[in-house]
């Protein structure tokens, strides 16, 4: 039962308050927010990447009497960026982490010694010292709710990449009477709708509180990639427009991929070009992601917020919760299958007030539908070259169906969601006029327009595909008629948003200056390169091993590649990462392809386990590892061949001898070194001619005294034996029965024309 006596304050009250002590008037929904929370109901609250919603966490702990409150976070630095934040503010908190998670550190928050607990979902679900926290009437009872920060992560990355997003339903059932507060800016409700499912949220004893996701200030363009994805060229010419210049950076940037290796990969690149402007300039460009140590992501957030660094390849380790104020430029490099993920990036940009930004997506040509067309061409010219009479119509019909079933969909579904938004919303404009003078930007943010525009209906399908149908008619826009903002606003449900009145520039839209590409395409214009700096190669062939099974002297050093992989995350201060931890060394799929190397002697040098891993650290952590590995081989020598020979001696082998062994495993050669094992002698067999008995060669050698030239000759090559052959003299005639003709020689005395002779045949057969 709650100890903590408290109530809601009057909105004056509250007002003056979190003024006074943040130093800011809180918007209306940061108001509705905090008031809702000390009602002590459940919370959901969605608003835009840079609207304030961290304040919202913050405000009741002015008003809650005390209270403890948890959040729940997807990533450290976020708990590390929220630590300093209160610790300006005198409120003790604790982000608790694979490396502060000590015994000493649940009892201080059982003795209440903070005001906020900071937590991953790992460690909140499978940390057994929180279930003696749970079981603690004296924490309990002044545990005000449970926050959970960036929640469409409880959907979005709840199936697969962190299953324990999905099981924090669990915390619903082990404390029934806490209430739980999340906050989201991309929360559609196909997703609001699952994460309500699996954290057990009564639609009627949950608010809800909306506000539009949309950033008018944000100018957004999809562009089709020109050259090669493994390449520089398609961001070399954004970034040579907008970026830098030759005396310097334009504006700070940050570029969006989909994998680690693709951003840290990127970025060499881009240090590449800008090393050959200059080479003080090489050192302007990092990568950012969640592999890299602590105290590196804090000197390169330090570093872009000061001017030291131009701008970050990175993921979504800088793409959620990270506040950046004057970043001009997002770039989203490669397709990417959800429009939230895409809205989360691109709002990395133009988070302070009265700025501008612009969000380029740049995506691979074959999700354009005129991509998509010639594909249906070239199938169509296949099918007539193949498929014969009415069986290559119908298959004309039925594949034409399945290529543009994508393109069409949006003009088929929810026609009935449609009338019904309308109706609801109804606009005062005749359908019939309406948009014959389209202005170049958004006007307000619910329009005919957005009610009229039909997105892909969500049920009867996969989430999965029918994203990927949402993002296509969104990449398509502008080929198909519509603005990629009325795409965004209809999917996300901005035309439901609460009516605020608010004049701090955030919370409610306001007019878009150039909207998109689909309104304004002579202001988004990239132009090729003249000369692409970099030329896709083609990778080493990997190599392959048929019927490998691991033995126990594979799975011993596969044991001391792991301890070696523990042991370098914890020098790199990597190893108290709640999800990853040592993985980002090097994932165990890596260390098992090391393994089978080595098992084959195929691993002599760094470049070879560069080529034949794909490991992104192998030029930087290559030889340590293959130090360690040779180690070991040394210790513990690799099993002898399947059905060795006996050994001669029954001493151990030498030191030198193990030296010949490691080098044979790894595949190098070894010199200065003796082998041990025994040489096999091998024994000639004695050869007998066949043609005239004697020893030491065979019947086709000119020693034989029996030899006989084989010559070939091209004209009775491919006769028949002589003894089978006739001669044409013997030939006889089976009509006269005279001998050196046949029938059908004109030698025949009674030799016929063929049309003759087959009449005679005929008549000869009906007798």
């Amino acid at each position: 039962m709650s100890s903590l006596k408290f109530s809601a304050p009057s909105l004056e009250n509250l007002r003056e308050k979190v003024n006074s002590i943040f130093g800011v008037i809180p918007c209306p929904f940061q108001e509705a927010d905090a008031l809702a929370q000390l009602k002590q109901t459940d919370v959901i609250t969605i608003a835009p990447t840079g609207a304030g919603k961290t304040l919202t966490f913050w405000m009741p702990l002015l008003f809650n009497g005390g209270g403890i409150i948890i959040i729940i976070t997807a990533l450290n630095i976020l708990g590390d960026q929220n630590i300093e934040e209160l610790r300006r503010l005198g409120i003790k908190a604790v982000n608790i982490t694979g490396t502060t998670a000590s015994n000493a550190v649940f009892q201080d928050m059982e003795r209440l010694e903070y005001r906020v607990i900071i937590v991953s979902p790992e460690i909140i679900l499978r940390d057994a010292r929180f279930n003696k926290l749970w079981n603690s009437s004296h924490f309990m009872s002044h545990l005000f709710n449970i926050s959970i920060d960036e929640a469409h992560c409880v959907s979005q990355w709840g199936k697969s990449f962190r299953p324990e997003y999905a099981d924090l339903g669990q915390l619903r059932w082990l404390l029934p009477s806490v209430r739980f507060h999340l906050v989201s800016a991309t929360m559609p409700e196909l997703v609001l709708n699952d994460v309500r499912t699996k954290l057990l949220m009564k639609k009627e004893k949950t608010r809800i509180i909306r506000c539009s996701n949309d950033r008018p200030n944000i100018h957004i363009m999809v562009e089709e990639m020109k050259y090669s994805p493994n390449g520089i060229d398609d961001l070399e010419r954004i970034l040579r427009l907008h970026a830098w210049g030759e005396d310097g950076p334009q504006s700070k940037f940050m570029i969006f991929t989909n994998k680690r290796k693709e951003a840290e990969h990127e970025a060499d690149l881009a240090r590449e070009i800008l090393a050959g402007l200059s080479p003080d300039l090489r050192e302007k460009i990092v990568w950012f992601h969640s592999g890299m140590s602590a105290a590196f992501r804090e000197e390169a957030i330090t570093g872009l917020r000061s001017g030291i660094y131009w701008g970050f390849f990175c993921t979504d380790a800088a793409g959620m919760g990270l506040d950046l104020p004057d970043v001009d430029l997002v770039v989203q490099f490669r397709y990417t299958e959800s429009l939230s993920t895409l809205m989360q990036r691109m709002g990395r940009g133009g988070r302070q007030r009265d700025t501008e930004a612009t969000g380029i997506y740049l995506v691979e040509p074959q999700y354009f539908d005129h991509a998509k067309k010639k594909v249906i061409g070239k199938r169509k010219r296949n099918l007539n070259e193949v498929i014969p009479g009415p069986q290559k119509q119908k298959q004309r019909r039925d594949n034409e169906s399945t290529a543009l079933g994508m393109m069409e969909r949006d003009e088929r579904d929810n026609n009935t969601e449609a009338e019904e938004v309308e109706d609801e919303l109804d606009t005062g404009v005749d359908e019939d006029t309406y948009g014959e003078e389209e202005e170049p930007w958004i006007q307000p943010f619910v329009s005919k327009d957005m009610i009229s525009l039909e997105l892909p209906s969500p049920y009867g399908q996969s989430e999965e595909h029918y994203e990927s149908l949402v993002m296509d008619l969104f990449i398509n826009a502008r080929e198909r008629g519509y603005c990629r903002r009325l795409v965004m606003n209809k999917y996300f449900g901005n035309y439901l948003a609460d009516p605020w009145e608010c004049d701090c520039g955030r919370c409610v839209p306001v007019a878009s200056r150039l909207c998109c590409d689909g309104c304004c395409p002579d202001r988004f214009i990239l132009m090729a390169l003249a000369q692409p700096s970099h030329k896709a190669t083609r990778a080493k062939r990997k190599l392959k091993f048929k019927n490998y099974t691991m033995d126990s002297h594979d799975r011993a050093l596969f044991q001391e590649l792991d301890k070696w992989r523990t042991k370098t995350a914890e020098q790199e201060e990597i190893g108290d990462d709640d999800y990853f931890g040592a993985l980002f060394i090097a994932t165990d799929d890596i260390l098992e392809r090391i393994v089978l190397l080595v098992h084959h002697s195929k691993l002599p040098d760094v470049k070879m386990l560069a080529a034949q891993t794909n490991w992104r650290y192998a030029h930087k952590y290559g030889d340590n590892l293959l130090t360690t590995v040779a180690h070991f081989l040394l210790v513990n020598p690799p099993p002898l061949p399947p059905n060795p020979p006996p050994p001669q001696a029954t001493t151990a082998p030498s030191t030198s001898e193990n030296h010949g062994a490691v080098a044979a495993a790894l595949g190098t050669v070894s010199q200065n070194t003796t082998s041990t094992v025994p040489s096999i002698s091998k024994t000639t067999r004695v050869r007998h001619c066949s043609a005239c008995g004697a020893i030491g060669h065979i019947a086709n050698n000119h020693t034989c005294p029996k030899f006989q030239s084989a010559t070939k000759n091209s004209e009775t090559e491919n006769t028949q034996p002589a003894a089978q052959q006739t001669t044409r003299a013997a030939r006889k005639c089976r009509i006269c029965g005279a001998a050196g003709h046949i029938s059908s020689s004109r030698a025949c005395p009674q030799w016929l024309p063929i049309d003759e002779r087959k009449r005679a045949r005929q008549a000869k057969t009906t007798k």
